[in-house]
């Protein structure tokens, strides 16, 4: 038991004893600094930052994870601070991203937000972190803040919203091909059924006709058109759905960029374009899919001469970087390709112009083709353009596959094809 003695002198050596019980007093006291002491414990472990202010708006209490939040001196943070020089503090000590927003209209938001709080805000800390702050009165018109890192919901939010924007952008992207593609597919197909009908009706006479002979021309184009864009489609649904199978045997390059070279060499000299082909003297050749290097090189050069104006210059290099990979290249003295548009055209379905009465034809997938067939053989491609200046596109085979010349023969194309003319035949391949 613990006392308490009072004494109270009266006359002389005459007094009074008062003996008071405080026990019950002591137990209850130690009972709330234990209270005391589990409450400021618990709230240090807390995870969140919190801060209980006063009616007189001076802080009572705080955890060191506020302390961290609002950072600045330690010390400063104690019982007795005033928010306004808190928010002050923080404001000066450049801590929060205030956007466009002066120092002391955020200083007078902070303060407003604080007296009358109507929900939770997100600030911005200069090291990357946001913090989530919801304020709320106490029964005694104090405020309570607490004071949450949500970071890593930040970035899983920004990771939704740029996947969002990849998905919009894939299905606009897949919208302008269909709408584009309804054009490619109807023109050949008018073409291929009007004719047919004239001929299969005979509404310009017989078969013998001279006429008939220019409709099958037109007709052997068209589904020649038709089949080459249900080849790129086939080829890239197949590509995606990893289904695309490699046959891979040693491919001669110079072979097979003569052999894709005739094959456009009329359309080249329809237009008046100088078609040239020259293969560096080491290099024989790579260890290749020979279809899908053929479909590389004739989408190159059908992009090559489809945008360059008459009369321009392309040209079909291969050779051996310094790091030993092949490299094979399709220059041209075309329009070009804006910078910010090359991302676009290397997309599936991805192009620049997609209006019906655009000037230049196309589904927008020869690129991104060409692109994946040279990723399936662990190359890269690269395009290196300027408007109006013509445009090169390199693709890159790693130099496991190089198959290197001995004894070393150079190859040109322009002069193969002018003993072709001369001989009345093909010209003789190189070490033939």
């Amino acid at each position: 038991m613990e006392v308490v003695v009072s004494r109270l002198d009266l006359e002389e050596e005459l007094f009074i004893a008062l003996v008071r019980d405080i026990s019950r007093q002591k137990k209850a006291e130690a009972r709330a600094a234990q209270a005391s002491n589990y409450l400021r414990e618990s709230i240090e472990n807390i995870s969140d930052g919190f801060a209980l202010y006063g009616p007189d708006e001076r802080l009572i209490l705080c955890n060191d994870k506020f302390r961290e939040f609002i950072g600045g001196d330690p010390e400063f943070l104690v019982p007795g601070t005033h928010h306004q020089d808190v928010i002050r503090s923080l404001a000066e000590s450049g801590r929060v991203s205030k956007g466009e927003v002066s120092e002391q209209k955020w200083i007078r938001d902070g303060r407003r937000r604080h007296c009358d709080p109507g929900g939770a805000y997100e600030v911005c800390l200069d090291d990357g972190r946001w913090l989530r702050i919801s304020k709320n009165k106490t029964f005694d018109s104090g405020i309570l803040g607490i004071y949450t890192d949500i970071t890593e919901l930040k970035i899983r939010e920004e990771g939704l919203r740029a996947a969002k924007n990849e998905a919009d952008a894939a299905n606009r992207s897949k919208t302008d091909f269909l709408h584009n593609m309804s054009h490619e597919l109807r023109t050949p197909l008018n073409a291929i059924i009007g004719f047919s009908e004239v001929m299969e009706k005979e509404l310009l006479g017989p078969l013998g006709t001279d006429q008939y002979v220019e409709y099958a021309a037109d007709i052997h184009k068209s589904g020649d058109h038709l089949l080459s864009i249900i080849n790129d489609i086939l080829d890239l649904a197949k590509i995606e759905a990893g289904k695309y199978e490699l046959v891979e045997t040693e491919v001669d390059l110079a072979e097979v960029i003569d052999s894709c070279c005739r094959l456009v060499d009329n359309r080249a000299k329809q237009s008046g374009h100088t078609l040239s082909a020259k293969v560096s003297e080491d290099l024989l050749g790579v260890h290749a899919d020979r279809r899908a290097l053929k479909q590389i090189l004739l989408n190159l050069l059908s992009n090559a001469l489809k945008f360059t104006p008459d009369g321009g210059e392309i040209t079909v290099t291969a050779g051996i970087s310094g790091d030993g990979c092949a490299e094979l290249s399709v220059t041209d003295t075309g329009i070009g390709i804006a910078e910010e548009n090359i991302e676009t055209v290397l997309s599936n379905f991805g192009q620049v112009d997609t209006g019906l009465s655009r000037e230049y034809e196309g589904t927008g997938l020869g690129l991104p083709l060409v692109k994946w067939l040279a990723k399936l053989h662990g190359g890269t491609l690269r395009i290196d353009s300027k408007i109006d200046a013509g445009t090169t596109v390199t693709v890159t085979f790693p130099a496991e596959r190089v198959r290197r010349r001995t004894p070393a023969v150079a190859f040109d194309h322009a002069v193969a094809s002018r003993q072709a003319a001369d001989t009345g035949g093909l010209a003789a391949e190189p070490g033939t």
